[in-house]
């Protein structure tokens, strides 16, 4: 018997006795002092310990002192940096207050591994020989390994979609007549059917959606002989948030057309939509209702919001991102790779979606790749309008200020109107404006709507 090794062992197994005191205070120190994640579930540093002992004793064992101090130092090195992130994670995940869903069980088979893995690194390395090129091809096979695994474990606990989650943009204006959908270029829309009241910033308002998902009367399907049928799209200015049914810009610009002509006017405004979704409805209601015009109203700028509140906040998107991945380009765009080894490691990788949603937690990714989505669904809808023979219109809310113009959707500047007007500033410009502001839109949106009527 080798009396290196019992000694090792025993040497490991008491140094693990003696620091169990001081390693759970030492624990609870660092947490405290917030220079460490506080556990959640799972061990302590308890498998810190193990893995920097592990490390050492066999060290010992196999090279002497000067490599046991070495492995020690590299064993527990690694396993408080994989202890500390992986804390770190769950942490910003599932918050300090516990883990709920996940099994303990797995949070600790996760540590111990970790740690195994870590204590095996340091080892390896206090060992290595240069002049043994298979010891660095079996580091590097441990590394990937960890890797790996460490990847499918993100994906397993969900840690990468909560964190992703955590980085998106959510729509929660007068979310009771909202509702998710299965469409990942819309993800959410107005819910038919569906009605609020209440006291909103004008007085007594009441929201009613029809059965078609528009918040305008209950019109049949059916084209009524004689009377003309706009479809109108866009955000929250056109939805008429805080207002009632009758003083949205839609409705209050069907009462101006009726004077000259039957008109129905079905406003499919949608809080927090942008271009990209409008169009995408837009193109979508095309089919089901032919209408006699399309009229898109540009109003929020940058990445799509997705539905929120406190039932949907919390939901996984990740089905939206796999169906659609210019989602991920949106809300996670490149910094250093490039856009096709980003967007790669986006759909595959969990430790990737997971460090990327941390990225973006606290900024707010520019407009680049919104901005090509916008372009993506309008073209799109361009060519379903041109094949039925429908005309598009597009009008430019006064509170995106006229920073952006026809050239930058690809349409013709005779089918674009800017309600920006020079010297109006303040209410008018409001995302939510008054009902008698609505009603301005509504005047300044008459000779264009009724010129492309007339011109069929």
């Amino acid at each position: 018997m080798n009396y290196r090794t019992v000694g090792a062992v025993l040497a490991m197994a008491a140094l693990l006795f003696l620091l169990s005191f001081p390693r759970d205070y030492l624990d609870l120190y660092l947490a405290d002092s917030r220079l460490f994640p506080r556990p959640v579930v799972g061990v302590g540093l308890t498998s810190v310990a193990t893995a920097a002992v592990v490390g050492a004793s066999v060290s010992f064992w196999r090279g002497g002192r000067w490599r046991a101090l070495l492995a020690l130092g590299l064993a527990g090195g690694l396993a408080v940096g994989f202890t500390w992130g992986f804390r770190y994670l769950l942490w910003i995940t599932f918050g300090v207050n516990g883990v709920a869903g996940v099994s303990p069980q797995v949070v600790t088979l996760v540590q111990w591994t970790g740690s195994c893995i870590a204590g095996s690194l340091g080892l390896g390395l206090a060992s290595l020989r240069v002049d043994k090129p298979h010891h660095l091809l079996i580091h590097v096979a441990t590394v990937l390994v960890a890797v790996l695994l460490s990847d499918g474990l993100v994906q397993h606990l969900g840690i990468d979609g909560r964190m992703m989650s955590q980085a998106l943009y959510y729509q929660t204006v007068e979310i009771e007549v909202h509702e998710p959908l299965d469409d990942p270029e819309l993800l959410y829309g107005l819910k038919p059917g569906s009605r609020l009241g209440g006291v909103g910033p004008w007085g007594i308002r009441e929201v009613i959606v029809n059965r078609w998902g528009a918040r305008a009367r209950d019109y049949p399907q059916a084209r009524t002989e004689g009377v003309r049928r706009v479809l109108v799209f866009g955000g929250s200015t056109l939805y008429g948030a805080g207002v009632d049914n009758r003083d949205t810009t839609p409705a209050q610009l069907e009462r101006l057309l009726n004077r000259s002509h039957p008109t129905e006017v079905w406003n499919f405004g949608v809080c927090a939509y942008n271009t990209a979704q409008a169009a995408r409805l837009a193109s979508l209601k095309l089919a089901e209702l032919k209408p006699d015009l399309i009229v898109l109203m540009i109003t929020n700028t940058g990445r799509r919001a997705f539905m929120g509140g406190p039932t949907h906040q919390d939901a996984d998107n990740r089905p939206y991102f796999e169906a659609n991945p210019s989602l991920y380009l949106e809300n996670f765009p490149p910094t250093a790779l490039s856009e096709e080894m980003h967007l790669g490691l986006l759909e595959y990788s969990g430790l990737f979606r997971a460090w990327s949603a941390w990225q973006r937690v606290y900024t707010d990714p520019d407009t680049t790749y919104a901005d090509r989505s916008d372009r993506r669904l309008v073209a799109a809808l361009e060519r379903a309008a041109a094949a039925s023979g429908t005309p598009v219109l597009y009008v430019l809310a006064p509170s995106r200020g006229s920073e952006i113009g026809p050239l930058d959707l690809g349409v013709s500047a005779d089918r674009w109107l800017d309600l920006a007007e020079s010297g109006r500033e303040g209410d008018y410009t409001q995302a939510h404006p008054s009902p008698a502001i609505l009603g301005e839109y509504a005047q300044r949106m008459v000779p264009m709507v009724t010129a492309a009527l007339g011109s069929q």
